[in-house]
């Protein structure tokens, strides 16, 4: 326990209690408590504990002391020796062993360097075509020359002749018969003599007869 025996105490629970002063004893020394109840306890003084902020902490609980008090005729203070069980409570923490000091220094040098460079250049030459096409004309492999067509939509007017039909005209010869009535007419002459007799009828074709 810290140097001095004065001030408060506080249990484990929190409860506080008002320390008058050492009492020796059998055992070693002890701290005399007065509870808020107006009971007298006898603690050991191994049993406190000085906190940050001057207090003192006792590791039991005044509750149980009290009560275990209240059981002993008497206004006597009651020694109790609390029994204290320990835990064991494993942790990890961060402990400076050392520290290093690292220093980084940059420093300049000058190195030849020789490695063959390959540079590419293009030579773009414009060369006139001027050729209708049907269809657009992709780009095409010359050797180590791309051609790149450079198309351009034009109006194109022109007269064209256009057939727009035939006539066909085919003779043919055909052969057949036709009966028809046909009326022929055929001249007749007769001669007359005054004071004779007449004469004979003459036809075409007979030879007629003279009188």
């Amino acid at each position: 326990m810290a140097e001095g025996m004065s001030g408060v105490v506080f249990d484990a629970e929190g409860e506080r209690a008002a320390l008058e002063g050492p009492e020796e004893g059998e055992g070693g020394g002890r701290a005399r408590v007065l509870l808020a109840g107006g009971q007298r306890l006898l603690l050991p003084t191994g049993e406190l504990m000085r906190r940050e902020d001057g207090a003192l902490l006792f590791l039991g609980s005044f509750g149980e002391l009290e009560a275990a008090a209240r059981g002993q005729e008497g206004g006597e203070p009651v020694a109790v020796v609390p029994v204290v069980e320990e835990e064991l409570r494993v942790g990890k923490r961060v402990v400076e062993t050392g520290r290093v000091r690292v220093t980084k220094r940059v420093s300049e040098r000058e190195e030849l360097v020789d490695e063959p460079l390959v540079r590419e250049e293009y030579e773009v030459e414009r060369v006139p075509v001027n050729v209708y096409v049907d269809e657009p004309v992709g780009p095409r492999q010359e050797g180590e020359t791309l051609v790149v067509p450079v198309l351009e939509e034009v109006l194109v007017v022109e007269k064209r002749l256009l057939v727009r039909e035939e006539l066909r005209i085919t003779r043919r010869q055909t052969e057949g018969r036709e009966q028809r009535r046909v009326t022929l007419r055929s001249e007749e002459v007769s001669v007359e003599r005054e004071g004779r007799r007449p004469a004979g009828s003459v036809s075409d074709g007979d030879g007629g007869r003279h009188a």
